[in-house]
């Protein structure tokens, strides 16, 4: 389906018994390139979170996202996903110190464009025992009808009975995906971690896009973020209206072809900040 996925890692409970996930069998994952690792805590002590002090957020908080990058060395574990969905100013500023995401567990469709308090109160649609995949399907139909952003978070697929409300049928988990995948497939959505999202959103915000120069043949820009390129990896689209008397053009970006597009009068292309002038050849 070339689908993406977040895997939301309680770092106390892995491979604490023959059910949990191990650190081996979430490395493997990882290294599909179809899923990331997201930070759930260091224990989901849901009894005590909310009442936590600032020093035990931070344990939970900060030594979970620890525990993670130690186990597996290159994820970025940028969003926290907090336990039961709770939030408080501790737990949003505690979050803010590593994270650039808080996911809670409720809500609905997610406001779009970003603004970067947003990301720290992200909403989701979550399937449970008995949601159909018409029902899951109608919450991505209302995502691109209201150009939304739909954060959907599972805890299981499959026909035997579960915690947190059951599992989601098989027939149904498949059935939705696929419908998410033909979607994705035809252009409508952009399927992405929720790093990824953040990442994008922050250089989106701090996008600076300059002319550098201009002829009748050739228009040269620069786009900068000022962020830490190291983190901050996600490309950007850029649209440019086309010059009258021209119908496309060939871009580069520091020598390397770019794929473009052209819809609408315009030419469309993505490359990421910081990579060097881009360059356009119109035609």
């Amino acid at each position: 389906m070339g689908l993406k996925g977040t895997l939301g890692i309680v770092s106390a409970f892995m491979g604490k018994n023959d059910k949990k996930l191990t650190w081996d069998d979430a490395a493997q994952l990882m290294s599909t390139g179809r899923w990331d690792a997201a930070n759930h805590s260091k224990s989901h002590d849901m009894s005590t979170f909310s009442s936590l002090s600032v020093a035990g957020l931070r344990e939970e908080i900060n030594g979970g996202r620890a525990d993670i990058i130690s186990h597996l060395p290159g994820q970025k574990v940028l969003s926290f996903y907090t336990p039961g969905g709770v939030s408080s100013d501790n737990i949003v500023n505690v979050t803010k110190e590593e994270h650039l995401v808080l996911r809670l567990a409720g809500g609905n469709l997610n406001s779009w464009p970003l603004s970067m308090g947003d990301l720290y109160a992200v909403k989701v649609c979550g399937p449970l025992a008995g949601t159909t995949s018409s029902t899951m399907n109608s919450w991505l139909d209302s995502a691109i009808s209201g150009k939304k952003w739909l954060v959907e978070m599972w805890h299981g697929v499959g026909d035997d009975a579960s915690d947190w409300g059951g599992n989601c049928a098989e027939a149904d988990a498949t059935a939705h995906l696929e419908y998410v995948a033909s979607k994705n497939n035809a252009g409508k959505i952009w399927v992405a971690t929720l790093d990824e999202v953040a990442i994008y959103n922050a250089e989106r915000l701090a996008a600076n896009i300059q002319k550098v120069s201009e002829t009748s043949s050739q228009t040269v820009l620069s786009l900068t973020d000022n962020l830490d390129d190291a983190v901050y990896d996600q490309a950007l689209t850029l649209n440019v209206t086309i010059p009258s008397g021209k119908s496309g053009a060939t871009v580069t970006c520091a020598g390397s072809n770019l794929v473009a597009t052209v819809a609408n009068g315009k030419i469309s292309f993505s490359v990421a900040p910081d990579k060097g002038n881009i360059t356009i050849n119109w035609v």
